[in-house]
């Protein structure tokens, strides 16, 4: 009985979100793009001042985006599932090895920009990398004294963070319908 509970409610969700057109993509999609707007600012003040509480600031921003992520899945209709793969807002995936590399290597133009970000797979860019990148060191320290150390030492990473941030607010406001 539960399953056909759920599988109901599951359809009439579908059926209000497809019945109420663009009204109801921006409906869901605003507050991920507000919450990106939010974190775009946090993470450009912790990057140009890594601050242990800047560094919170951050992460509470990014909480938000992810929370508002996860509340939007369940009341998308076909086309924004197809707008929001196109635009790889979160793979899931982090390449720690490949991101702590390509930070590292001094062959890399500074400072990242998006457009190079855009260029790289989906696990080099999107939440779950901004989460990565706020919350762990290349050594797999997590606690947030090594994590500002870090980005006071190395400020190649801060321009990776501010890019990737600058990207995922640039794919949410792209899941906005046109004005």
């Amino acid at each position: 009985m539960r399953r056909y509970s759920f599988l109901w409610m599951l359809f009439l969700s579908f059926s209000v979100a497809v019945a109420h057109g663009e009204e109801a993509t921006t409906s869901v999609w605003l507050p991920v793009d507000e919450a990106a707007s939010v974190l775009q600012t946090s993470v450009e003040t912790f990057a140009d001042t890594p601050t242990a509480e800047n560094l919170q600031a951050a992460k509470k921003a990014l909480s938000d985006v992810a929370a508002a992520w996860a509340a939007a899945e369940p009341h998308q209709d076909e086309a924004m599932i197809a707008r929001r793969d196109a635009r790889w807002v979160d793979s899931g995936e982090v390449a720690k090895a490949d991101l702590n590399e390509l930070i590292g290597a001094s062959r890399c133009p500074v400072p990242f920009s998006r457009d190079m970000i855009r260029k790289l797979n989906a696990d080099m860019q999107g939440i779950g990398v901004l989460n990565y990148l706020l919350s762990e060191t290349p050594d797999g320290a997590t606690d947030d004294a090594a994590v500002v150390a870090l980005y006071v030492a190395q400020p190649r990473r801060a321009a990776y963070l501010k890019s990737t941030a600058s990207l995922l607010k640039e794919k949410t406001a792209a899941l906005l319908p046109a004005p």
